[in-house]
């Protein structure tokens, strides 16, 4: 896969987005989940709050889990949203690293092509290391989002509403935290 330019030396959406939708599917529902981290913040601080954890200090401690008795009782407690937050934002940044890994590869390869070096040059895999990077925010920009979207026909439109629900819940919900908070430590 070479990449490809719009004729003023701009790279094309589609050179990020792999053909069909299954790539388009794994890339909109991971940044669905990187999304749904603030709006899942903001609800679970409400949730803490409204349940009267946040006046019990003692409550909002690390839970310790270790057995399954304990993961369901994390899971019913009002922390779970807390708890459900990082992990959103983490794991969804991790696994979109591995689902531009193999594109990388491929522009790696294509860049190299010129330069006579072995896949065990140190210089490689850090090389790869920065193009994962790049190519992770790059298939996170609004126009490979909406190529995507493209590509998935009749689901394109529903996931641009929830899309643009979890950044409006995001951000609506702050001012009601602030006054919730406000409300219970007064």
């Amino acid at each position: 896969m070479e990449p490809t330019s719009d004729g003023q030396g701009l790279p094309e959406p589609a050179t990020v987005l792999g053909a069909g939708t299954s790539d388009a599917a794994v890339l909109l529902a991971l940044w669905l989940v990187r999304r749904s981290f603030w709006t899942l913040v903001w609800a679970g601080i409400i949730v803490v709050a409204l349940s009267g954890t946040l006046d019990a200090a003692e409550d909002l401690e690390t839970p310790t889990i270790t057995s399954a008795a304990d993961a369901r009782e994390v899971v019913r407690s009002p922390q779970a949203l807390l708890i459900l937050a990082p992990a959103t934002r983490l794991g969804s940044g991790w696994l979109a690293l591995l689902t531009a890994f193999p594109l990388a590869r491929r522009f790696q390869r294509h860049a190299d092509r010129e330069t006579p070096r072995t896949g065990r040059h140190p210089a490689a895999w850090s090389d790869r290391w920065y193009l994962v990077r790049a190519l992770r925010d790059w298939r996170w920009t609004s126009s490979v989002r909406r190529l995507a979207r493209q590509r998935l026909g009749r689901a394109g439109p529903p996931i641009m509403v929830l899309d643009i629900t979890l950044m409006v819940t995001g951000i609506v919900l702050f001012p009601v935290v602030v006054a919730v908070v406000a409300s219970r430590l007064a």
